[in-house]
C-alpha cells in the first residue's frame, strides 16, 4: 500500500503510526522527518521565537484569511 501524505498537512500536529512487526513503521517516520526537515530548509522566512510561541504563529499562519 502506498499512502502519499503533505508535510505541510503535518506541521504542528500530532501524529501516531501504528503497524504490525516489520511493516516499515520506523521507515515511515523517517520519511516524513526527512520532509519537514526539508520543508524548514526550504522556508523563505524564519521563525521569530521572541513575538510568540511556534504554535501561536503557525496558527497565524494557517488561518483561512
Amino acid at each position: 500500500m502506498i499512502v502519499y501524505v503533505q508535510a505541510a498537512d503535518s506541521a504542528g500536529k500530532r501524529r501516531a503510526v501504528f503497524g504490525m512487526t516489520r511493516t516499515g513503521k520506523s521507515s515511515t517516520v523517517k520519511k516524513i522527518i526527512q520532509s519537514c526537515v526539508g520543508m524548514s530548509n526550504n522556508a523563505h522566512l524564519t521563525l521569530d521565537k521572541s513575538q510568540g510561541m511556534p504554535e501561536q504563529v503557525l496558527k497565524l499562519l494557517t488561518e483561512d484569511n
